[in-house]
């Protein structure tokens, strides 16, 4: 008994650390000043929406009044038609106006929408590589596409329904008073305990939803995922597991779905009934008046459809509110994005890089990849001489790839220098250096699209001739030529159409046609077979002409005839330097790794 005591004790605090940390979080949305932000951006759509609104409620609530002065002005049969005219004129009239809002008020919104997806975008395009390598690329995709749109449209439908719910509440008001104070007083009394009931489940409403859509990203996230390996799913014929994990995700999705649907059913349920009972109460009071000769009759009509206008803002309000939370909890998840700081950013005054005109140093350079984690470089010297090539090899996890991640900025030293001209690559300008630099990886990038414009990728005004010229020193045009669509064919999703030694052949073009004066091989050929892996060195062979290269590999074919081989060991760091023919019979780690078969 005790202990059942104290689980429940357990269980009402982490609910409660829960609920308020949620509710700071959301709290922290800045939804009210971003509506704020955005009238200033576009203030004559939102002047003309927020003009249309007044006016279509003005409009709304004064049929009442109108119909109430004819009837309690003695009843003239004869003027019916007069009245049609006049209360049909009213709708038309606010039917235009409301188009208007909502014309004006759909534009904001998809203008909105834009400008917060430019802004996820472009900070998904500056963030360091360090926070793809801790998020999932689904759960930010669902942001930057559904979390963006919600923003949107809610920036705009929100202001202008509690706009057009406040006018039309307060217009309802002073024309339900004016029929009838006494009875008014019962209806407001009423209202104001739906109100307190409405913003007591919102609160509730925001917590939950802002718990579901965190589930919804974590499936979309696992799902994108999934599909995106599709391949792999395929080779192993695991669609049946895989079909089973999705089951799976989104029977999570369901239940936290279930809670807030639950929730928002319940309220809504009450919430409408009550405004239904405020008719009821309207109606017998109205009657009781009438039959105690307090009203007339006739009144009654008019002041039901006074009571009438009042609970369809209260309506709007309890949509609203729920809208209100949706978004807020938008924004906040928009900002979990936004609010990361590049750690990898110019310096002030970076200076602009027009050729590498010297050697590339390594000063000292002591790197990991996380703090506290094991030094994948220390204290690592070395001068890389321009126009000579060189092939860094070493087991698994000695920090290879890390000198071209820290090459191409990925990442920066946590000490030492790295210099470029005699410059901390600190201080230049990253895109003017990146333009000297070509780098080829082990599984290129292919981009969903034709040859040409893949190809042009890293020279983005270059001419059809140029593409070809480039394709042909690849040793790839002959096989584009032979294609129906030839550089126009499209090459599916990731290169789906491409072998691994095509898709080689396509990163290889793009750098012919960068001609860069830094080439950097990161594991290039090590995914491919020994006769595509000779025919794609061929042409790695031509690009490291002239050029300061760099191989990360291990096969001899492509680090034999470098310049000069660097060998590192774990926890050792450069351990050997020379050519091939003079450390393979040097005893070292590399004539180690040679005989042990390591360099195939």
């Amino acid at each position: 008994m005790k202990k059942s005591k104290k689980f429940k004790k357990l269980k009402l605090k982490k609910a409660k650390a829960k609920k308020e940390y949620s509710e700071i979080k959301i709290k922290k949305s800045g939804f009210i000043s971003a509506i704020f932000k955005y009238y200033k951006v576009y203030p004559v759509l939102y002047t003309i929406a927020i003009t249309a609104t007044i006016l279509a409620s003005v409009l709304t609530v004064i049929i009442p009044k109108v119909t109430n002065t004819f009837l309690t002005n003695g009843f003239d049969p004869n003027k019916i038609i007069q009245l049609t005219y006049i209360l049909i004129s009213l709708q038309v009239g606010s039917g235009i106006l409301m188009y208007i809002r909502n014309l004006t008020g759909g534009l904001i919104g998809v203008k909105i929408e834009i400008e917060y997806r430019n802004k996820v975008l472009d900070q998904l395009l500056k963030v360091d590589m360090s926070y793809y390598e801790t998020s999932k690329i689904g759960e930010s995709l669902t942001k930057l596409i559904s979390d963006t749109e919600i923003i949107g449209d809610n920036m705009q439908a929100i202001p202008l329904a509690f706009l057009s719910a406040l006018v039309t509440f307060i217009g309802g008001i002073i024309v339900t008073f004016s029929i009838n104070w006494q009875m008014s007083l019962i209806v407001l009394g009423i209202i104001l305990i739906i109100a307190v009931a409405a913003i007591f489940s919102v609160q509730i409403i925001r917590i939950l939803n802002y718990k579901w859509r965190k589930v919804y990203t974590e499936v979309n996230a696992d799902v994108t995922d999934r599909i995106s390996t599709i391949a792999l799913i395929k080779s192993n014929a695991t669609e049946e597991s895989e079909m089973k994990r999705f089951l799976s995700e989104h029977k999570r999705y369901y239940g936290a779905s279930k809670k807030t649907i639950n929730f928002n059913s319940f309220a809504q349920a009450l919430l409408v009934t009550l405004l239904t009972g405020i008719n009821i109460v309207g109606l017998v009071t109205g009657l009781h008046f009438a039959s105690k000769g307090i009203i007339e009759p006739a009144v009654v009509i008019s002041f039901m459809l006074s009571v009438n206008t009042l609970i369809f803002p209260i309506i709007q309000s309890i949509q609203f509110l729920t809208n209100w939370a949706r978004a807020s909890t938008a924004i906040l998840r928009i900002n979990e994005i936004l609010d990361v700081k590049p750690k990898i950013v110019d310096a002030d005054k970076a200076i602009k890089v027009n050729s590498i005109s010297g050697d590339i140093i390594f000063k000292n350079v002591n790197f990991r990849y996380k703090e506290g984690s094991p030094w994948i470089l220390k204290d690592f010297d070395y001068t890389f001489k321009k126009g000579k090539s060189y092939a860094i090899v070493g087991a698994t996890g000695v920090g290879k790839s890390t000198i071209s991640k820290l090459l191409l900025r990925y990442y920066d030293p946590e000490s030492g220098e790295i210099l470029i001209n005699n410059t901390n690559l600190k201080q230049l300008n990253l895109k003017s250096y990146l333009g000297h630099v070509g780098y080829i990886e082990q599984d290129p990038q292919i981009l969903y699209g034709d040859f040409t414009e893949n190809i042009r990728y890293t020279k983005q005004n270059a001419t059809n001739a140029e593409i070809a010229a480039a394709a042909k020193k690849a040793n790839l045009s002959d096989y584009i030529e032979e294609l129906p669509d030839k550089y126009q064919t499209m090459l599916g999703e990731r290169g789906m159409n491409l072998s691994g030694g095509q898709k080689q052949r396509v990163a290889i073009a793009r750098v012919f046609l960068k001609n860069p004066e830094l080439l950097i091989l990161d594991e290039a050929t090590s995914a491919l077979d020994n006769i595509v892996e000779k025919e794609i060195q061929a042409q790695f062979n031509k690009l490291m002409v002239g050029r300061t290269s760099i191989v990360i590999a291990h096969r001899l074919s492509t680090i034999k005839n470098v310049d000069q081989i660097l060998v590192l060991e774990k926890n050792r760091g450069l351990v050997q330097t020379g050519t091939f023919e003079e450390l393979k019979v040097k005893e070292g780690h590399f004539k180690n790794l040679y005989q042990a078969g390591l360099m195939d």
